[in-house]
């Protein structure tokens, strides 16, 4: 413990020797210290909190108390975060626009009420490097404790290629990175091994992934996926309004899972799930990468999937839920913007509503049902690839793709005044057709923009005409051109 005489000057960032070595900071009393010179970052950094972060929420508190660094380029930040007690939440940040702390020793986050904190703001970027060796892991119970980052907006959390977020040897070490928490921060990730989860037995015998990177508090704060294509096999939860910038692709595989009652500390059921957690909560996908979310899902009211760029691909139902309680449910609206695109591969789909808008593109398999209560809208320039059923009403002003003999089933009312092009599944151009029921539907607004007119079927292989009857569209007079014979050589 430094003497009572020194933290004037620390309260000014100006450091005894004795600091540069080891530094206890008594946070509950205020201590606050701002590193401005490399060498005065100490190799050691002890903090007592007390029960100040109890409550489990951010506080403006963590910008005023703690060890924070302000300086003009990159520093190697090399100091041990050791625990006073059991209660330490440490609280380290980075500040200024021309900051970038490269952190490359050991935190040890691990007591059974810490929560640590990391506050970056004014453009600062704190860099996790390939040396660093985080520990949030309980032992004996294997919980890990989490990070909690917070920021004004601007700041960034990098976290290496190299760095090994999981060091649990499959479940047998309690020592891992398990958790990170968005509060106005900017998250990048490069590998899937940077990724906060921890190997958690689960009283039988097994091991799972369990962790989670949650949004919340201040709208907007960005988890770039970058350098590498990653896979998250835990939870994705979404508390507020937030971004995943798929530079990379990016799998989501989480699955729900419950431990044994005989696991230390009991029953503990994790979701596992790509979710909402409040009502009212926008999900933006940007990122020419794919967003495949093919772990479990769950959206409570109000959800909006905003996709601007690349793909997102559903190969699970959105509408099931996976939540602790019964609020999640078929409330999501899927909307593409921009040059966003989609994939709804899941055998049933239920959603609220999907929009598409500009030069978007949704497909959809001929064995998957989308349940949309609000309906789905294709937009005057957008397309869709059409197969499966649609249990709702349709829209359709833009271009609607079908492939010959895989009709398209509208239960809803149909609307249509965009222009339809037909291919042909190379089965179909074998054998002669009379006609070809292409939308089967029970209700009918307006018409297809080439309606009665004759289609040429995959580049002229063959021909028809496509027709309005009560039960849907039709391709009528359908003739197949036979295949030239090839003159044989003399």
């Amino acid at each position: 413990m430094l003497p009572k005489a020194l933290f004037p000057l620390i309260l000014l960032g100006v450091l005894h020797p004795l600091a540069a070595e080891s530094l206890k900071q008594n946070l509950t009393k205020g201590d606050f210290l701002l590193v401005k010179k490399a060498e005065d970052l100490p190799s050691e950094l002890v903090q007592n909190t007390g029960f100040w972060k109890s409550d489990k929420v951010y506080s403006d508190l963590s910008t005023k108390v703690g060890l924070h660094v302000e300086i003009d380029g990159v520093v190697e930040m090399n100091t041990k975060l050791k625990l006073a007690n059991g209660n330490t939440s440490h609280i380290v940040g980075a500040r200024g626009p021309k900051t970038v702390v490269r952190y490359t020793g050991q935190w040890q986050g691990d007591g059974g009420n810490s929560y640590p904190n990391i506050t970056l703001l004014e453009g600062a970027r704190f860099v996790i490097t390939e040396k660093a060796h985080i520990d949030y892991v309980l032992q004996g119970s294997f919980y890990t404790r989490q990070l909690w980052a917070y920021g004004d907006g601007t700041g960034t959390l990098e976290v290496e290629e190299g760095f090994l977020a999981d060091r649990t040897r499959g479940g047998k070490v309690e020592d891992a990175f398990g958790t990170i928490r968005l509060n106005g921060v900017h998250l990048v990730t490069h590998h899937s091994r940077n990724l906060p989860f921890n190997t958690r037995p689960d009283g039988r015998g097994a091991v799972y992934p369990n962790g989670h990177i949650v949004w919340e508090g201040q709208p907007g704060s960005v988890w770039t996926v970058a350098t590498q294509a990653q896979t998250y096999p835990a939870q994705l939860d979404f508390h507020s309004d937030g971004t995943i910038d798929c530079q990379q692709n990016l799998v989501h595989n989480g699955q729900r899972r419950v431990t044994a009652p005989e696991m230390v500390g009991g029953i503990f059921q994790s979701t596992g799930a790509f979710r909402t957690c409040e009502d009212n909560v926008t999900i933006t996908k940007i990122g020419p990468g794919l967003l495949a979310l093919e772990g479990q899902q769950g959206y409570y009211p109000g959800a909006r999937m905003v996709v601007n760029d690349g793909l997102v691909r559903m190969s699970t139902n959105p509408g099931n839920g996976y939540r602790y309680d019964a609020k999640a449910g078929p409330h999501l609206s899927l909307e593409l913007k921009e040059k966003g695109k989609a994939l709804l591969a899941a055998e049933t789909v239920n959603l609220r509503k999907v929009d598409l808008k500009g030069n978007t593109i949704l497909w959809t398999f001929d064995d998957t049902a989308i349940h949309a209560s609000e309906g789905v809208f294709i937009g005057p320039e957008a397309t869709f690839n059409a197969m499966g059923t649609i249990v709702g009403d349709l829209s359709i002003e833009g271009k609607t793709r079908m492939i010959a003999a895989k009709t398209l089933k509208v239960e809803g009312k149909l609307k249509a005044s965009g222009p339809l092009s037909i291919s042909v599944d190379h089965r179909f151009v074998r054998k002669p057709q009379t006609a070809i029921h292409v939308i089967h539907c029970k209700n009918i607004e307006g018409s297809f923009t080439n309606e009665g007119q004759t289609l040429r079927l995959l580049g002229d292989r063959a021909v028809g005409k496509l027709v309005k009857k009560d039960d849907g569209y039709w391709v009528e007079d359908i003739v197949v051109k036979s295949k030239k014979k090839k003159k044989k050589k003399s």
